[in-house]
C-alpha cells in the first residue's frame, strides 16, 4: 500500500507541478489533509480540544510533521502553496507551544516572496501575527492586503486588531461595518456590545 501512495504522490507531481513540489513528495504527509482535519482544533490560540486523550494526540503527530519539515530545505522550495501549507502547520504548532513561531514567520516570508498577492497567505500570516505579543502590529498590513484581495474575515480581524491596541472606537466601527457584510453573525454582535462595555478579554501566544 505504501508503495502504491509513493507512486500516486510522484504522478501527482509530475502532473500538476504548480501545486505539489519535491518537498511534498519527501514529506510522505498531505498537509492539507492534516490542516483540515486539526485546525478546528488548534488554528488559534489558546487552542480547544474535545478530551486530553484528542489533545495529546495530535501534538504527537504535530509534532511528527513538524520534525520531517524541519528536515527539509524550504529555502530552495519553488511551491508557493507547499509552502503556505508548511507555515500554517508551523503556526498551528506555536499554538501548541512546541516553539514553531519562528519558523512559521521565515516560512510564510518565503511563501509570499513567491505569491505576493495570495490572498490566503496574507490573511494566514496576518492571522498568525495578531495572535502573538511580539509580532501583533506587523499583522496589520498583511490584514489589509488580504482584505483588499476579497477576504471579508480579514475585515474582523483588523476589528480586534485595533481593540486589542486600545482604539475601541475604530475597533468597534470595523466591526459593525463587518457585521453590515454578514448581518447574520451573531458572533460578532456578542463582541460588540462587549466591546462597548469593555468586557473583552485578549488569549496571545508568545
Amino acid at each position: 500500500m505504501k508503495n502504491i501512495s509513493s507512486t500516486l504522490r510522484l504522478i501527482l507531481i509530475l502532473c500538476i507541478p504548480a501545486v505539489y513540489s519535491k518537498s511534498f513528495v519527501a514529506l510522505d504527509v498531505d498537509l492539507k489533509e492534516y490542516i483540515a482535519e486539526v485546525s478546528p482544533y488548534i488554528k488559534q490560540y489558546p487552542p480547544h480540544f474535545k478530551s486530553k486523550k484528542q489533545q495529546k494526540k495530535i501534538t504527537k503527530k504535530t509534532k511528527k510533521i513538524i520534525r520531517k519539515l524541519n528536515k527539509l530545505d524550504l529555502s530552495k522550495e519553488n511551491s508557493g502553496d507547499f509552502l503556505i501549507d508548511a507555515a500554517q502547520i508551523y503556526a498551528m504548532a506555536h499554538n501548541l507551544d512546541l516553539g514553531t513561531g519562528s519558523k512559521a514567520r521565515e516560512t510564510f516570508v518565503l511563501a509570499l516572496k513567491l505569491q505576493p498577492d495570495n490572498s490566503k497567505a496574507n490573511y494566514l500570516y496576518g492571522m498568525f501575527l495578531i495572535s502573538t505579543n511580539l509580532y501583533q502590529l506587523e499583522s496589520e498590513k498583511y490584514l489589509q492586503k488580504a482584505y483588499s484581495l476579497g477576504i471579508e474575515d480579514a475585515l474582523f480581524s483588523l476589528g480586534i486588531l485595533e481593540l486589542g491596541k486600545g482604539n475601541k472606537k475604530k475597533g468597534i466601527s470595523l466591526l459593525e461595518e463587518y457585521l453590515k457584510k454578514n448581518p447574520d453573525n451573531s458572533y460578532t454582535k456578542k463582541l460588540i456590545d462587549a466591546a462597548k462595555t469593555n468586557k473583552i478579554k485578549f488569549n496571545k501566544s508568545k
